[in-house]
């Protein structure tokens, strides 16, 4: 399956090279984050659109995957960065119009920029499927830990976290308060590991104060190079910055027990199935941190307790099914992902949103004054309890 768009262009005035791949798209729509990086590739942008695709196929949500990227030239200052941002956004209007490309947050992006960008391209924010609540990072931290707790116990678990960024940060809280213990920590500036335990709260705190120093200012650690993390002998490891840094170069070096990634793409397939081999569990990342898409999603109809119920046992019982049957068939597991996701995605592009959007505006039509509270509520917790009930029918 190719690309439906692939675009690209540069602003020399402002130093900057955007892309713009749309992968797939249902009802003419398609979402997904808007990434900012130096090292941000045209290839690395294709390869998250993909993995948008397959997130939206494996919960069975009408969206296409899409992604963004915008390659900068070293560190910007908030201005120049709003600048940019703007310039993408003019640039991409014709696009953002009528939501054939509807942007949400990724790495090196907040809601501001995309807010930014949004009011360049003279666009109003969608509601449909675009990630723009504020709960985002807690929703993948959810979808995280469950994906986590279907391999191994969290009780008295150690974990490793690369990256420590919003999600990274938000993770550790959450594995934290479950019971697990946060030993190693690594952001671009290095790695710090206490096998005894790091303190979320201290964590955190210091992030805030120090950004990627925090590596530096956290004391009762010991220090060591920014990719030795990766060979620490821990039960979890979860990756929660940046793309392909698992490969068939360090794949071997790997000591923990289960993978379960925070960020996308951050294994290669040849290290997934080499990791497999070894009797590695790796869940997929478009599978673990699904939680922003899916949580922001449901956002729209129902409330932040029954998103984290429905994820705690239906998200939770989906990600179960797809370890059973991947030691039953032999198959690893983002192999058998792809498949699931494949196939629902046509299915579900199939169907379109028009059913669902007829019954639930029918439903407004007639009974106004019941249909938030009494109806809309009910129905669309039940719909999206089936939604994931369905990933292995």
């Amino acid at each position: 399956m190719l690309p439906e768009l692939v675009y690209g262009f540069h602003r020399e005035r402002l130093d900057f090279t955007g892309y713009l791949v749309i992968d797939s798209t249902i009802e003419n729509k398609s979402c997904g984050g808007v990434r900012v990086s130096p090292s941000v590739t045209l290839d690395e942008v294709r390869k998250l659109a993909r993995n948008m695709t397959l997130k939206y196929g494996f919960l069975g949500i009408p969206s296409g995957g899409a992604k963004a990227g915008i390659k900068t030239n070293g560190i910007l200052s908030r201005e120049k960065k709003k600048l940019i941002i703007a310039e993408f956004g003019k640039a991409l209007s014709r696009f953002i119009e009528n939501g054939y490309f509807i942007p949400g947050t990724d790495m090196g992006t907040s809601e501001e920029d995309i807010n930014w960008l949004m009011n360049a391209a003279k666009e109003r924010r969608s509601s449909s499927v675009s990630v723009k609540s504020g709960h985002g990072s807690e929703y993948t931290g959810w979808t995280i830990v469950n994906s986590a707790r279907q391999a191994t116990k969290l009780e008295n678990a150690s974990v490793a976290i690369q990256g420590f960024g919003k999600i990274g940060s938000s993770v550790a809280r959450i594995f934290s308060e479950n019971g697990a213990k946060i030993v190693a920590v690594s952001t671009c500036n290095g790695t710090i590991h206490n096998p005894k335990g790091l303190e979320t709260d201290r964590l955190i705190s210091c992030r805030d104060k120090y950004g990627d120093d925090l590596v530096k200012a956290y004391h009762d650690c010991r220090r060591m190079p920014r990719d030795h993390l990766f060979e620490l002998p821990v039960d979890i490891l979860l990756p929660c910055a940046g793309s392909y840094l698992i490969n068939s170069t360090n794949a071997h070096k790997i000591k923990a027990k289960v993978i379960c990634p925070g960020a996308n793409i951050p294994l290669t397939d040849q290290a997934e199935q080499v990791l497999f081999k070894r009797g590695i569990i790796c869940i997929p990342d478009f599978v673990s941190n699904s939680g922003a898409v899916l949580g922001n999603y449901m956002a729209n109809y129902v409330n932040r307790t029954k998103i984290k119920k429905i994820i705690d046992e239906e998200f939770s019982q989906a990600v179960c099914q797809l370890l059973k049957i991947s030691r039953e068939r032999n198959i690893y597991p983002k192999g058998l992902a792809i498949q699931i996701a494949v196939r629902r995605f046509y299915e579900t592009k199939k169907k379109g949103r028009r059913l669902q959007r007829l019954l639930l505006r029918g439903i407004r039509i007639a009974l106004p004054d019941a249909y938030e509270k009494i109806i809309l509520k009910p129905v669309a917790s039940h719909m999206f309890r089936r939604l994931l009930k369905r990933t292995f029918s």
